[in-house]
C-alpha cells in the first residue's frame, strides 16, 4: 500500500509540474505574440512616418525650387531697373556682414521697412524659430506675438522655405492665423516680409521685416531682401561660433523662466516653454512679460503649470 500511496503522489507531482510548465509556456507564447503584435505596429508606424517624410522632403524640394525661380525673375527685373532704384547702401553693408553685429538698420532702410528680425531654427524648435536679432521698436512685440500664437509669416516662412509677402495685414482672412492680423496691427504694423534662410533646400530660420504702412515691396527691394537672407543664412551655416558671441539675446529671460521651471517643476525645457506660452496667451499677455514675472516671483512656477 505504501508503495501504491507514493506512486499516486509521485504521479500527481509530476501532473502539478507538467500543468505548470504548460501555464508558464502558455503565458510566454502569449507575451510572445503580444510583442510580435507591438513590433509589428512599430514597424508600420515607422513605414508611415518615412512616408510623410518622404512626402514632405518632395513638398520642400518644389517649394524651393519655386523660391529658386521667384528669385531669377526678380533678379532679372532687378537688372532691367533703373540704378537709382536700387538701394545702393545694402551693397555696401552686405559685402562685410557681421552676425554678432549685423547693421539691421541700414539693411530696414535700404529695404525700405521700419523694423527687421532674423531668426533661427534648429533641433526640436525647427517649428518655433527664435528672434537671435530684432531692431525697430515693433520688431521684438511682433517674433514675441508669433510666439505666443505658434503663428505668423515668420513659422510659416521655416515651415514651407518659401517667402511670406504680407502687402497689407487688413487684407488677410480670418481663417489665416486666426486672431493673429487683428494683434499684428495693434502693434501698428500694416506689412510683413518673411525670407526663409535657406541653405541648399533647408530652411534654418527667417529673415522678417515689417512697415507701419501698407503696400508690397518693390521688386528691387524684394530682390535686395532675397540677397540678404542669402548672406544671413551663408554666414549662419559657415561656422556657429558667432552663436557664442551674442549678447543680450532678445529672449533671454524667456530662457532663464525655462530654467526655473524645469528646475522647479521637474519638466522638460519644451514643456516649459509651452506652458509659458499658454499662460500668456489665456491672459493676454506677452511671452516675454511672463517670463520676467516669474522671475521677479510675480508669477509662481505652480501657477505657470495650473491648467
Amino acid at each position: 500500500m505504501t508503495g501504491e500511496v507514493g506512486f499516486e503522489l509521485g504521479a500527481d507531482a509530476r501532473l502539478e509540474s507538467g500543468f505548470q510548465r504548460g501555464v508558464v509556456l502558455c503565458m510566454a507564447a502569449q507575451k510572445a505574440q503580444a510583442r510580435a503584435r507591438q513590433m509589428k505596429e512599430q514597424a508600420l508606424r515607422m513605414r508611415q512616418q518615412a512616408q510623410e517624410t518622404r512626402q514632405q522632403a518632395q513638398e520642400t524640394r518644389r517649394w524651393a525650387e519655386q523660391v529658386r525661380k521667384q528669385t531669377r525673375q526678380m533678379r532679372q527685373r532687378d537688372q532691367q531697373m533703373p540704378p537709382a532704384d536700387r538701394a545702393p547702401e545694402l551693397s555696401t553693408v552686405l559685402g562685410d556682414f557681421d552676425l554678432c553685429a549685423p547693421p539691421l538698420q541700414a539693411c530696414a532702410h535700404g529695404l525700405g521697412l521700419d523694423g527687421l528680425s532674423i531668426l533661427l531654427a534648429c533641433g526640436a524648435s525647427s517649428l518655433d524659430p527664435e528672434a537671435v536679432h530684432c531692431w525697430g521698436p515693433a520688431a521684438r512685440p511682433l517674433e514675441d506675438l508669433q510666439r505666443v500664437q505658434g503663428q505668423g509669416p515668420g513659422r510659416d516662412a521655416v515651415r514651407t522655405a518659401r517667402m511670406v509677402l504680407v502687402p497689407d495685414v487688413a487684407d488677410l482672412t480670418t481663417s489665416r492665423w486666426p486672431g493673429l492680423p487683428a494683434c499684428i496691427e495693434a502693434l501698428g504694423v500694416r506689412a510683413v516680409f518673411a525670407f526663409p534662410l535657406l541653405v541648399e533646400e533647408l530652411a534654418i530660420g527667417a529673415l522678417i521685416g515689417h512697415r507701419k504702412t501698407p503696400g508690397p515691396m518693390e521688386p528691387g527691394q524684394l530682390h535686395h531682401a532675397l540677397g540678404l537672407a542669402d548672406v544671413i543664412a551663408l554666414a549662419a551655416a559657415d561656422s556657429a561660433d558667432w552663436l557664442f558671441s551674442l549678447e543680450n539675446l532678445p529672449f533671454a529671460h524667456l530662457h532663464q523662466a525655462t530654467g526655473t521651471l524645469t528646475e522647479r517643476l521637474d519638466m522638460t525645457s519644451e514643456l516649459a516653454i509651452l506652458r509659458l506660452r499658454a499662460h500668456a496667451f489665456g491672459h493676454s499677455r506677452t511671452l516675454l512679460g511672463t517670463a520676467l514675472a516669474v522671475l521677479q516671483g510675480r508669477i509662481s512656477p505652480e501657477e505657470i503649470n495650473s491648467r
